[in-house]
């Protein structure tokens, strides 16, 4: 904006820079730009004037523009640029790019509610990609390929997946492949689970986990409680305990490590094992290493899924409710609102 280009932009005779760090190659004076203060005008030359890259993106000029641009310049700009980030469908892809003395630190942000395997492109070349995951600190290596000065890493992404791209350590390798080894079904969880819901009669006490007066109920197979008949769990938003067990011989836990996978949740899960703590898990994939707290023969899980409280406020807004529990402001729900999947939908796996 004006305050920005005035105050912020400077040129240091390569880049177009800022006090906090950011550095442009480029600058575009758009086709939206309508008026021009002269103030403006003179930033804007005076950069020029240094050398500082400027174009205009319409060819034709703009109306009230009084600066003169070449015609066809910005096509032959834009052809010239290679793209920092790219990838065949960019589409729901958002990125940041950071340089550091020691790295370069792009984050990658996947905006799609699906998975999605991705061939990416950075304009970097000569140190090795490894991938961080914000969440855990963990760090793994990726495949990769650097060919004209920029590498292309392979990528799978979760469903609104956020991730770094760290490239640090030098290398002289020109490609590299990893070889992924597959997490394989040790046993599926589908006896049936005991699940207790808390009080939702009562406002003072909904959704508290110390309240009397809760429902328990028995299912057989674990789904989103929007499915149920009963519209006290359909329209549920809160806490609701899942519990059950499974059995493991001692030449079993002697087999290595043992991950428990929830499948699907809406959307935040505590997991427990034998009464002890695991972790808590908000983001797919729904899963946590578990061996230090498993024992020989019977144990005990219990997972503590909570979700948001849209159902809740969908299901005050219906003609029968006698008890509501929600207030807002504004109305943002009505009786038709669509419900969000809640609940441990599963299905609940430990993996090898």
């Amino acid at each position: 904006n004006k305050d920005a280009l005035l105050d912020l932009i400077q040129y240091d005779g390569r880049y177009l820079t800022t006090p906090s760090g950011s550095r442009y190659s480029l600058l575009v004076i758009g086709k939206t730009c309508r008026h021009f203060s002269e103030s403006v005008v003179r930033k804007i030359e005076a950069l020029r004037a240094q050398g500082a890259p400027i174009v205009c993106e319409s060819d034709d000029g703009l109306p009230l523009c009084p600066i003169a641009f070449p015609s066809g310049q910005y096509a032959s700009v834009l052809a010239s640029l290679t793209p920092d980030v790219s990838a065949p469908d960019m589409t729901d892809l958002r990125f940041v790019h950071r340089t550091s003395p020691e790295a370069e630190v792009y984050w990658l942000n996947n905006r799609s509610e699906t998975p999605r395997s991705l061939q990416v492109t950075f304009r970097t070349a000569g140190r090795k990609p490894m991938l961080w995951h914000p969440e855990t600190g963990r760090t793994e290596e990726v495949s990769y390929r650097i060919d004209n000065g920029k590498t292309t890493v392979s990528l799978d992404m979760l469903p609104s997946d956020a991730l770094f791209v760290v490239f640090s350590e030098k290398t002289e390798k020109q490609e590299y492949d990893v070889e992924k080894s597959q997490a394989s079904v040790f046993c599926r969880i589908d006896s049936p689970w005991e699940v207790t819901f808390f009080p939702s009669s009562d406002p003072a006490l909904y959704g508290k986990p110390q309240a009397e007066g809760g429902k328990t109920i028995v299912v057989d197979h674990l789904g989103s409680y929007t499915e149920s008949d009963d519209a006290d769990i359909r329209y549920y938003s809160g806490t609701a305990i899942y519990r059950n067990t499974f059995r493991l011989s001692k030449k079993d836990l002697s087999q290595g490590r043992f991950i428990l996978d929830l499948g699907e949740v809406g959307c935040m899960a505590d997991v427990f094992i034998n009464g002890q703590p695991i972790a808590t898990l908000w983001k797919a994939p729904y899963r946590t290493d578990i061996t230090d707290a498993l024992r020989k023969g019977e144990n005990e899980i219990e997972i503590h899924v909570v979700n948001q409280w849209v159902n809740r406020i969908v299901g005050d807004q219906q003609p029968d409710c006698e008890y509501p529990v929600t207030y807002t402001p504004v109305k943002f729900y009505e009786a038709a609102s669509p419900l969000l999947p809640a609940g441990l939908m599963g299905p609940v796996s430990i993996l090898k």
